[in-house]
């Protein structure tokens, strides 16, 4: 589907210089871009931009031979001429002079060609052909014309003829001996032609037999053997190519009707296939492949008139893409043999240097190849179908050089430069007019590009030194011509009616006002105007407003706001034209090769991708779905969307979240605007609580899933009944879609809606119904919530459309339809269920059940359950007096009490509360009972020794006080449990309690004071040692790290320390030799000497931060009891004690708060690491030096390291802050 595109075009005129007449040959150094022109008397040199800078004569060596073939070796930096009579020159490009002597091949040359590699010279003579190295020696020659088929020819082996071998039904026909005719035409001029393949592994030579009059083509291998003669059953033209690639060797031939074809044979000489040519006059004359092997080129002549066309093959299908006239003979013509597409082009007065690109014409989506005598219009949005195939062809008059396609229509410049337009229409195109232009004096040279400008149309002409443009209106008429320097590749009509044209050398030259409008070092291949941006591909690279965005992009396209291009990594990128800068917005990998064609018209989505086999695969990029859907949301085209989602599998969340609070308001409408309950169905299962990725704001519906299947199951239930039961499904869907699914509720419904079904379709409907229903929910539940309805015969239609087994459910429908009552029947329907919980129920409403209910309440434990069910029934008490005999059993008196008291039975909840220890409450249930002082105070005095023994010191002093004891008795229980406030509060005015509370109050002040001060000593100590230990440890780490110390001396040092006996790292490859018991063994000695503050101790630093931790918890608690008694001590006015008291103990706070990082620092250095330095510094028992940092790659977190947590809480008493 790719058009050839002229991309550059230079011209060199000899200006009737007398040096380039008689011109022969030339050929071109690749490397340098010089060009060497052979004429009869020299050799003339040029530079890159084709000017003459020498030449050497070489008259008199040749004499008046023909020059056969002129050849450059480029590692050489040398030229190689063979003439007619087997002269070989040898010319230095660098002197610019001949190499010694002219060698001799010692015999006659008809033709001649060097292999690709430079290795070998093949030289045909009248009927032998000569094989010569690199040094002009002979190494092998073969004869030319014979019989021998060559080694490749296919062989009979004794199993049939030659006709019948591999060639399958043909064999058939090898009876019907078929008519042979090699026969040479008239006209051929019995030259010979040689074409070496890519690899120069094969040769082909095309000559004329004399002796049988026929044109016949030989393929040799490089060693002179040959393989293999064309087996053609036709006469064949002069000329032949050898493919680059592979093994394709191509020549022509004529029809009897006078139509002419491409032949094309394999390597072994058998015919392949064949491709019509175009026109029947003229003579072809040679023809030639270009490197890369994607244009085959031709040259005919006709009458006065010389052809180049250039031809490319598709998907099988071969296709004329441009054919250049001349109005002189072409002396000399051939491919550049490195840079694909470039074809260097002789004449007698000049020379030219073409350059072309394979491109698509594609405008609005429809695209337009050009296929030799019409051309193939193809709409992507319609059917984007592989070439040969198109929508429908436009017939062509003759060949052409130029295509013209834009939105406004189409232009086609024939090769006699006619001009053929065709408007666009809603119908396709239109053809409007032929027109040919008015040319002042000359024919131009070949169109390069063209646009329309108005009326008009505007072409640009290659021609010596750069361009010319002209202006042609509608007749033919030349309105106005300009002149550009260098090559004009393309023209574009900007938004302002500004001509813009590119320029070979990477310009963008505004014609109207002849000014640069973009400059780019790299050949620009193709530009797009997009809104304020430019987009231009240069030499594969990509750039955006002159700034590059991408690199090895093959082929781009502008898609409203989006660019779309292939990468070399084989990818598809999206970009936005906006932000081309920031990172893709979609990027998704394709075939290798690939290339993109085209976008289908809005509102389509398609890509369409052309493979390198020729086939189009179209894709629909997400951003580009996603764009319509939303479009389709946003217009409330519910249905159109939701399909759309279902074809390109989008998530149909988007439906929801691209507007949330429309949607909701909606749900009615679009369950009626949908009306299929398949999508809709599709929609709720795809529901979840995630936002769309496809949105912006992250932000959705809360409980999504529960809101939206609630608000579809009050719209559906709003529906008429016809509605209802066409969708039905969607009802259910919404409904088993919650969570947890309302099974019940569905099958509920279920059952309504099914009565309204008539009778003949019922049991299809609710059968197709529940089928519904197991896509949600598995067999057996779906089963268990069925008998849940107590509908037996639901429960067998659900078991018959779930496909269970008849050996299963048949027996327990059967056993359940012949239990009686109803309520025992639901029961017994429960259990099979095991709700136990609904199965109580139903038999709690059976009161001569009341024994079965208990068993069940007992196996199943179902005591609170009881409680709730029988709270309104006359069995109340009896449950609540069971489950209270129940929980005494389990020695939970406090609740056996408590349901006591519910069931009315007193006795047993006084029993309960003796064994609770709850004085107060005893003595109120005891006083309620009526039971005596006596017995109770005796009950409590045992309650009271039993609180004493476990310290309950608070509920002692409450039995004390109701059994009236001594107040000096309860006060000092109440010391004991430290309520100083309720001591002060019971002793009253009585001295002798007086006394003792305050005694115990100021002795346990006293104590606190005492501990804070040696604590805080304690503190200062052990901080003061952990800097020394951690200084040591930080000078032996450094001495470890400077080399001062190795491994040896620490094992040395730490002789008793875990790692050391573990391992001998001088000796040992890592592996562990101590056994698990050992290990453990060696752990608990660890732990013990963490204990240890023995100054030097091995785990020393641990020893003083369990002392640390230790002092830290000794803080809270004197933290909690001062606060409990700073009270007290103001109230007996011990005001000073109590200041003294709060001041030491804030101090000791502070100064822990102080410390408490020096302990546990935030940031771990190597020195805070606990334990001998070869524990530290051994991991998975290999000792490994400290890096420079310092810190292991690994190290053990000791709990040592754990800081405590310091109190929050409010303590201190603001009446004695200052108080001396």
């Amino acid at each position: 589907m790719r058009n050839l595109r002229i991309t550059d075009a230079v011209i060199a005129t000899f200006d009737q210089n007398e040096e380039f007449r008689d011109c022969e040959k030339l050929i071109d150094d690749f490397s340098t871009g010089a060009v060497f022109v052979a004429t009869r008397k020299a050799l003339i040199f040029l530079d890159e931009k084709l000017q003459r800078i020498a030449s050497l004569n070489w008259s008199d060596e040749r004499g008046s031979t023909n020059l056969v073939d002129l050849h450059f070796m480029a590692e050489n930096d040398e030229l190689y001429a063979v003439f007619e009579n087997g002269i070989v020159l040898t010319i230095s490009v660098a002197s610019k002079e001949l190499i010694n002597d002219a060698a001799l091949l010692g015999c006659e040359v008809r033709a001649a060609g060097w292999s690709p590699d430079n290795e070998n010279l093949v030289v045909v003579g009248d009927d032998l052909v000569y094989y010569f190295d690199r040094m002009l020696t002979l190494v092998a020659e073969s004869p030319l014309i014979g019989e021998s088929r060559g080694k490749d020819e296919l062989v009979t082996v004794g199993w049939g003829s030659r006709e019948t071998q591999f060639q399958g039904s043909v064999g058939k026909d090898a009876r019907n001996k078929r008519e042979v005719n090699r026969k040479a035409y008239a006209d051929d001029s019995g030259e010979i032609y040689v074409s070496w393949r890519g690899d120069a592994q094969y040769v082909a030579i095309s000559y004329l037999d004399c002796l049988n009059e026929e044109r016949r083509v030989a393929i040799f291998n490089r060693d002179g053997e040959l393989m293999s003669r064309l087996q053609n059953d036709f006469s064949l033209e002069a000329g032949v190519a050898m493919r680059p690639f592979g093994n394709y060797i191509a020549t022509t031939r004529r029809h009897e009707n006078g139509s002419r074809s491409m032949c094309f044979f394999e390597r072994n000489g058998e015919f392949r296939h064949e491709a019509r040519l175009f026109g029947e006059n003229g003579i072809r004359k040679r023809f030639q492949w270009d490197s890369e092997a994607s244009v085959l080129a031709f040259e005919m002549k006709c009458d006065e008139m010389t052809y180049l066309e250039l031809w490319v093959v598709s998907n099988y299908d071969w296709a004329m893409k441009l054919r250049i006239s001349f109005h002189e003979d072409i002396k000399a013509w051939h491919w550049s043999s490195t840079q694909a597409r470039r074809l260097w082009i002789l004449e007698e007065t000049g020379l030219r240097r073409i350059d072309f690109s394979l491109d698509y014409d594609v405008v609005d989506g429809v695209v337009i190849a050009i296929a030799t005598d019409s051309l193939r219009v193809t709409d992507l949005a319609r059917a984007p179908v592989p070439p040969p195939l198109c929508n429908y062809s436009l017939k062509l008059r003759s060949p052409i050089q130029l295509l013209i396609h834009q939105e406004k229509g189409l232009a086609v410049v024939y090769d006699d430069f006619t001009i053929q337009y065709w408007k666009n229409t809603v119908d396709g195109f239109q053809s409007c007019a032929l027109v040919t232009p008015k040319f002042d004096v000359t024919m131009p040279k070949t169109a390069t590009a063209g646009t329309f400008c108005g009326d008009s149309i505007v072409l640009a002409f290659n021609e010596p030194g750069g361009s010319l443009i002209s202006y042609i209106d509608k007749d033919g008429t030349i309105e106005r011509t300009s002149r550009v320097e260098h090559c004009v590749t393309g023209l574009r009509q900007s938004g302002d009616n500004n001509l813009i044209a590119i320029l070979a050398t990477g310009e963008l030259v505004n014609v109207n006002e002849k000014r640069t409008v973009y400059k780019q070092s790299l050949p620009i291949s193709r530009f797009e105007f997009y809104q304020d941006h430019l987009l231009v591909l240069a030499s594969n690279r990509l750039f955006v407003d002159n700034r590059e965005i991408a690199k090895d992009v093959f082929s781009f396209l502008v898609r409203q706001s989006m660019i779309l291009y292939i990468s070399l990594s084989s990818k598809l990128c999206i970009l936005d034209a906006n932000n081309a800068y920031r990172p893709f917005t979609e990027e998704r990998a394709v075939e290798a090769g690939s290339l993109l064609v085209g976008c289908a018209r809005e509102p389509g989505t398609s890509v369409v991708m052309q493979m390198p086999r020729g086939n189009l695969e179209m894709i629909h990029p997400r951003r580009f779905v996603v764009q319509l859907i939303k479009t389709q949301i946003n217009a409330r085209q519910y249905a159109d969307a939701l399909r759309f989602m279902k074809k390109h599998r989008i998530d149909m969340n988007l439906l929801v979240d691209n507007d949330p609070e429309t949607f909701l308001k909606n749900i009615s409408l679009i369950i009626r605007s949908v009306r299929d309950a398949d999508l809709l169905n599709l929609f709720l299962a795809s529901l979840n609580d995630a936002p769309s990725e496809w949105i912006e704001k992250k932000e959705c519906i809360p409980r999504k899933v529960e809101t939206i299947c609630s608000a579809f199951v009050e719209s559906f239930l709003n529906l008429p009944i016809e509605t209802r039961l066409e969708m039905f499904t969607v009802l259910l869907s919404a409904l088993l879609r919650t969570t947890p699914p309302q099974i019940h509720e569905a099958l509920k419904f279920l059952r309504e809606h099914s009565l309204e079904v008539p009778t003949e379709t019922r049991e299809k409907t609710t059968r197709r119904w529940l089928h519904h229903i197991g896509f949600f929910v598995e067999s057996k539940m779906l089963f268990s919530a069925a008998l849940a309805t107590y509908d037996l015969l639901l429960a067998t239609q659900v078991a018959e459309a779930t496909n269970a087994d008849p050996k299963e459910f048949l027996p327990l429908l059967n056993r359940l339809r012949k239990i009686e009552p109803t309520e025992y029947r639901r029961y017994h329907i429960d259990l099979s269920r095991e709700d136990w919980r609904s199965a109580l129920s139903n038999i709690a409403q059976l009161d001569e059940k009341f024994d079965e209910a208990l068993e069940l309440i007992r196996q199943r434990e179902l005591y609170p359950d009881a409680l709730i069910i029988y709270q309104k029934l006359p069995r109340y008490k009896d449950i609540c007096a069971w489950y209270a005999s129940f929980l005494e059993a389990k020695v939970n008196w406090m609740d056996a009490a408590l349901l006591y008291a519910k069931a009315h039975k007193f006795e047993d909840q006084l029993r309960c509360l003796e064994k609770t220890r709850e004085p107060l409450e005893y003595y109120e249930v005891a006083q309620k009972v009526g039971r005596s002082n006596e017995e109770i105070t005796i009950n409590l005095r045992k309650m009271s020794a039993a609180l004493k023994s476990s310290n309950n010191w608070e509920k002692l002093a409450i039995a004390l006080s109701l059994i009236s004891s001594p107040i000096s008795e309860i006060c000092d229980v109440y010391c004991q449990a430290g309520h100083w406030d309720k001591a002060i509060d019971k002793a009253g005015d009585e001295e002798k309690a007086s006394s003792h509370v305050h005694t115990s109050i100021v002795d346990k002040a006293e104590r606190l004071l005492s501990t804070a001060n040696a604590k805080s000593q304690e503190l200062n100590r052990f901080v003061e040692r952990l800097k020394t230990v951690r200084k040591t440890k930080e000078t032996r780490i450094g001495n470890l790290k400077d080399g001062i110390e190795d491994g040896r001396d620490l094992e040395n040092i730490d002789a008793y320390s875990e790692a050391s006996t573990m391992s001998g790292m001088s000796k040992r490859t890592g592996s562990s030799r101590a056994s698990t018991t050992a290990t453990a063994r060696k752990r608990k000695a660890i732990e013990k000497k963490k204990r240890n503050l023995k100054e030097g101790g091995e785990w020393e630093d641990a020893a003083i931060l369990l002392a640390a931790h230790e002092i830290y918890t000794t803080l809270d608690d004197v933290i909690r009891d001062t606060a409990n008694i700073l009270r007290p001590l103001v109230r007996l006015g011990e005001i000073s004690l109590g200041a003294s008291l709060q001041l030491a103990i804030s101090r000791f706070e502070t100064q822990c708060q102080q410390l408490y990082c020096v302990f546990w620092p935030h940031r771990l250095a190597p020195c805070n690491l606990l334990g001998p330095l070869h524990h530290i510094y051994t991991i998975d028992h290999v000792f490994s030096p400290p890096d420079a940092n310092g810190m292991p790659s690994s190290f053990v977190l000791e709990p040592e390291l754990l800081p405590p947590k310091m109190s929050t809480i409010a303590w201190k008493l603001s009446i004695l802050e200052g108080t001396p």
